[in-house]
């Protein structure tokens, strides 16, 4: 079992257009022990990862509201963000072998299609990954 993040010790930015699902997944992580910002369109999302740059992961779905879809914002993120880049699990409907190769390139942790993995698997993922991170960031500051 994963040991439980400490309360509001890990930032996730939450990227995700249908609001319904992007409320379960935000309680969900929240009640996991992480603060969510939750936004709907990667305009959104890039105001929020300049607003906090201390956002450790980013939960994003490929297909969102406006303009960019999950592509497009990850590439202005890692424009704005060169230095300290936070995680990336894609969690899309998109299984295109093509989406999924570019998505790769630009370095992304996980990328999972929704109707194969549920919720819980992807939130103990993010908990390995977060715990991983800290860890690293503890030796880091030892060392």
């Amino acid at each position: 079992m994963t040991k439980k993040i400490n309360k509001k010790s890990h930032r996730i930015l939450l990227v995700e257009d249908e609001k319904p699902l992007a409320r379960v997944v935000r309680d969900r992580l929240e009640e996991s022990g992480f603060e969510v910002d939750m936004t709907h369109n990667a305009q959104q999302a890039l105001k929020s990862i300049k607003k906090h740059p201390d956002t450790d992961l980013v939960w994003l779905d490929h297909y969102l509201i406006g303009h960019d879809d999950g592509l497009g914002f990850l590439e202005k993120m890692n424009t704005i963000r060169d230095k300290n880049t936070p995680a990336v699990f894609v969690v899309s409907n998109s299984n295109s072998d093509e989406d999924i190769k570019k998505y790769k390139k630009l370095n992304i942790k996980k990328y999972y299609t929704k109707i194969n993995h549920g919720l819980d698997e992807i939130i103990n993922d993010v908990k390995k990954e977060l715990n991983l991170y800290e860890r690293a960031k503890n030796t880091d500051c030892r060392g």
